[in-house]
């Protein structure tokens, strides 16, 4: 069973530290999520295929929470796959494209999406929480 990866690369992600909450997403519940939000459980699981490891974390920062998930991927194509498929599902939601830097998605609600070599980030913040 692959290893998650260590809070601490979460942590750099969003320059905050001591999460709330710390756990595994997993390619199962990659695929599943990814699979009702697309055209289909098929798409979402070939979105999920080559997933390596994950990390998801909660952060509190005065009233801001921001929520930062971290995916390696086993190849940088793999892993550019997953954040198109992520955005994809983000625009179906937002009408938005997410990617880079955050965007507002909704009223409170940013949202970001970057993808670097073989790791994703998706980083939401939320205020007044």
């Amino acid at each position: 069973m692959p290893q998650g990866l260590d809070v601490r690369d979460v942590e750099e992600s969003v320059g905050v530290s001591s999460p709330l909450f710390s756990d595994t997403v997993g390619e199962f519940v990659i695929s599943a999520l990814l699979g009702e939000a697309l055209s289909s459980q098929t798409r979402g699981e070939e979105c999920a295929q080559g997933w390596r490891r994950d990390r998801i974390a909660v952060f509190k920062d005065g009233d801001m929470r921001t929520l930062s998930w971290m995916s390696e991927w086993d190849s940088e194509e793999e892993a550019r796959e997953f954040s198109e498929c992520y955005r994809e599902m983000l625009k179906g939601r937002y009408q938005k494209d997410v990617q880079g830097l955050f965007v507002t998605v909704a009223p409170g609600k940013s949202m970001r999406v970057v993808l670097e070599a073989t790791r994703v980030s998706v980083s939401v913040k939320v205020a007044g929480t």
